[in-house]
């Protein structure tokens, strides 16, 4: 049998048949031990069940299933198939296959992304007063699923002289998250609530199932929260231009405006188009 590579995680299946060459039909079930060793730690998983008995000149087909979790390195395999009635010899109804599986290790950093009300956004940067803060833990093996907060990390800095991190707690009304599973991500939902005035941070630090840290790529940002309604960084884009551009604004405060008006003025303050939205 070639040597089979699996990702730590990864499940181990294989078939098998049984065959009777005899010219008596066996009359009980035949009984099935099967041991998966790692040759690194002795760790030993056992699977003992029953198939049908088998008749003359017949098979019987029967899987193995082994989970590969904290099997990292090279793994033996027997099989032994035990009739529960006497038989002359039994030395052909055992199978080993030395070094048959190698689980390779995750040591793949998770990769963090935030995104603030749905953006992604640049150091000091202005938000909203009310954040709305999403947090996806992408990790690449696909196997072991991140189900608890263990090893993940929010903090907030305040604005104030002298302030530092202070690590949020996963029970704050203001988060929630989804553990990982097929086809999902680890997801972390933060509300801070009503920010104050000034410069915040915010930092997420995170490990994945297989303890794995995001390390170098931890996430810190600074952004800026101005509660006052206004109205900044007004500009066309592009400028100069011919046939068209855009209006690109900063809103701040917690309310975002229901109309806007745009009045395009000649240098001496002669209205020559206004704009309603």
């Amino acid at each position: 049998q070639d040597q089979i590579s699996l990702m730590e995680g990864d499940t181990l299946t294989r078939s098998f048949f049984f065959v009777n060459i005899s010219k008596e039909n066996f009359i009980d079930s035949l009984q099935v031990n099967s041991a998966l060793l790692n040759t690194e730690s002795s760790n030993t998983s056992d699977q003992v069940f029953n198939i049908a008995p088998t008749n003359a000149n017949d098979t019987t087909a029967f899987s193995l299933e082994y989970g590969t979790r904290n099997r990292v390195g090279l793994n033996n395999l027997s099989v032994r198939v035990s009739p529960q009635e006497n038989e002359l010899l039994s030395v052909n109804n055992y199978l080993s296959f030395p070094e048959i599986l190698e689980v390779t290790a995750d040591e793949t950093n998770p990769v963090l992304d935030v995104t603030f009300d749905g953006s992604h956004i640049l150091d000091g940067d202005i938000v909203s007063p009310n954040p709305d803060i999403f947090i996806r833990i992408k990790d690449e093996n696909p196997f072991l699923y991140k189900e608890d907060t263990s090893g993940i990390n929010l903090s907030l800095k305040l604005p104030c002289e002298g302030c530092q991190f202070e690590r949020i707690d996963f029970s704050d009304p203001g988060v929630t998250y989804i553990p990982a599973s097929e086809g999902q991500d680890f997801e972390i939902h933060y509300q801070p609530g009503q920010l104050e005035d000034g410069i915040h941070s915010f930092r997420v630090a995170a490990e994945d199932e297989s303890g794995n840290s995001s390390g170098d790529n931890d996430y810190e940002i600074s952004f800026e929260v101005i509660n006052e309604s206004t109205i900044t960084h007004f500009y066309p884009y592009p400028n100069p231009f011919s046939t068209n551009t855009r209006f690109v604004f900063t809103l701040t405060g917690g309310t975002i405006p229901d109309q806007i008006k745009i009045q395009i003025m000649t240098i001496s303050g002669r209205v020559v188009r206004e704009i309603t939205q």
